[in-house]
């Protein structure tokens, strides 16, 4: 995939490629355990120093869109349908063209980032990838890149996965303006609780499936796929837990009650100068009921992107971007 002819630079690369998986590192740290394991031998660069990986690198970069073609070549079909999503890593540094101030997607402040987006197929499999400023300011920062890739890999339509609360209703609205683009999401636990005040999701719709549709009328022209995923509830229930401790110890040490924003659970009352608090326990076993529950949002037509595909895209192109599976 990455060359068809065996070379130095090919054996560089896989080897780095290699590296990576094992322990991430930079460049001149990748080079050590080569000297000191079989690794490097096994792969032919026991000798390489990191003045080689550069170079490398370069020739990787010129041999891009080939491999990009090669993998359409084995995992596309004509019209196919793809995702896409971007993400930001930080730089260090002060030479960078690409590296702006701009909204980082991880939370962290203070430092220039690059922002890049990657493509894959319905399936989750990496296709391409394309980098750019990390101070993008509109929509066509992504739009533009996707129509792109559309047309080289012959996509008849590219679907943006993003996770819950990251893709913002004014951000779909915007998105409506390019008809060859879709979107996946979920619902926040605000907007869950949004549902269940509405009356249109209760929970004895998951007792014969774990995957159902409903209709919302807050959400006109979507679908929404709810799901119950029991590694979800196990996290959200350590969760509630941890954060309970936290703001009975943060009361006791006199803290603000809504510090850790569970101050919904707690009761309290001053007295005599004295302050006393107690949980609300039916408040907080009713919210552990939903424990597990999630809500997928998406305007893709039923056919031919199904409840269970919009599900699995969702997961696929979150695990992808997180560098993890779910």
């Amino acid at each position: 995939m990455i060359s068809a002819k065996p070379c130095r630079d090919r054996d560089l690369v896989l080897a780095m490629i290699v590296e990576r998986w094992l322990d991430p590192c930079s460049k001149l740290a990748t080079t050590r355990p080569w000297h000191s394991t079989t690794l490097a031998e096994e792969l032919g660069v026991s000798e390489a120093l990191e003045d080689e990986l550069y170079p490398a690198m370069d020739w990787l970069f010129e041999r891009q869109p080939r491999i990009e073609k090669k993998l359409a070549a084995r995992h596309l079909r004509q019209g196919s349908r793809g995702l896409y999503d971007v993400r930001s890593s930080e730089y260090e540094g002060h030479h960078g063209r690409l590296a702006q101030y701009g909204h980082d997607r991880d939370g962290q402040k203070g430092l220039p980032i690059i922002v890049y987006g990657l493509m894959t197929d319905h399936e989750g499999r990496p296709l391409a990838v394309d980098v750019y400023r990390g101070n993008p300011g509109n929509p066509s920062t992504v739009v533009d890149p996707v129509n792109k890739l559309r047309q080289r890999f012959h996509w008849s339509r590219v679907v943006r996965v993003r996770d819950r609360g990251m893709l913002t209703q004014p951000q779909m609205e915007k998105l409506k303006a390019y008809p060859q683009m879709g979107w996946i999401t979920a619902l926040s636990r605000v907007a869950i609780r949004g549902l269940l005040a509405e009356g249109c999701l209760q929970f004895s719709l998951l007792d014969q499936r774990n995957l159902v549709e409903i209709p919302s009328r807050e959400y006109p022209g979507e679908r929404l796929r709810v799901g119950y995923n029991p590694g979800l509830a196990e996290e959200r229930k350590r969760q509630r837990e941890e954060l309970l401790a936290a703001t009975d110890i943060a009361l006791q040490l006199g803290k603000v009650l809504g510090h850790y924003k569970m101050g919904k659970h707690f009761a309290y009352q001053i007295e005599d100068r004295k302050l006393s608090w107690w949980r609300r326990v039916e408040m907080i076993e009713q919210e552990a009921k939903w424990d597990g529950i999630y809500v997928i949002r998406t305007r893709e037509r039923a056919e031919p992107l199904s409840a269970a595909d919009t599900v699995r895209g969702y997961k696929r192109g979150t695990a992808i971007r997180n560098g993890s599976e779910d």
